[in-house]
Formats: structure tokens, sequence, C-alpha cells
């Protein structure tokens, strides 16, 4: 409705009281405003109570800051936990690294997702690859 900062005390009610969702959408928030430290501080409490959108979020913010190695574990954690998005950007870090057999694989996770922007991208990405 409108109110971004009703919205946001209660997102952080609901991290404050351990929601992982809550967490999240805080993340989200103080992202769209700028806010990127507290969205990556928000991201890694969602990831570390298992929510794979705030472990692919908090992935996306350390690859735009150069850290690859936080970035690919973050991912790690996402495609562990179902996210399509998590699977296909741990294949490009592990390709950029280059382990083309873990990327393939990982690609084939996320060919494999309901999200169909996310197979479009996976299976573009294994048909040079595939034999």
């Amino acid at each position: 409705r409108g109110d971004l900062e009703g919205a946001k005390a209660a997102w952080r009610r609901a991290d404050e009281r351990g929601h992982p969702g809550g967490a999240y959408n805080l993340g989200v928030l103080l992202k769209e405003r700028g806010d990127l430290e507290g969205a990556k501080a928000a991201y890694r409490r969602a990831d570390e109570r298992g929510d794979p959108g705030g472990a692919y979020n908090l992935g996306m913010l350390l690859a735009e800051r150069g850290d690859l190695e936080g970035a690919e574990a973050a991912y790690r954690r996402a495609d562990e936990r179902g996210h399509p998005g998590g699977a296909y950007k741990l294949a490009l870090v592990l390709k950029e690294r280059g382990d083309l057999e873990g990327a393939k694989a990982a690609w084939r996770r996320a060919a494999d997702s309901p999200d169909q922007q996310v197979t479009t991208l996976a299976r573009d990405a294994l048909s040079p690859t595939d034999d």
C-alpha cells in the first residue's frame, strides 16, 4: 500500500524475532534504498536461518563486491536449498574457476527448475558445452 516505513518496521520486528522471511524482506527493502551493508547483514541472517533467497541475494551482493569465494559459498547454500538461481549462479562461478564439470552439474540442476527464465538460461549454457 506504499507504506514502506511501516513495512520496514514490520520486517525488522519479524527479523528480530528470528523469522527468515522477515530478514529476507528487510534485506530487499534496504538494498532498494541503497543500504548495501544493511541489506548484506539482513540477507546473512536470512541465510543463517535457512532461507534460500537470503543465501542467493547474499551471494549476489558478495559477487558484486568481488568476493567470489563468499559468493560461491552462498550460491552453494542456495542451490542446496533448491533455489534455481543459486544453482545457475554457482555454475557461473564454477566455470570461471575452471570447474567445468561442477558448472555443468549445477546448470543441469538449474535446467530442471520450474522457473522458466532460469531453465532457459541454464539450457542455453549447457547446449554449447554438452556433448
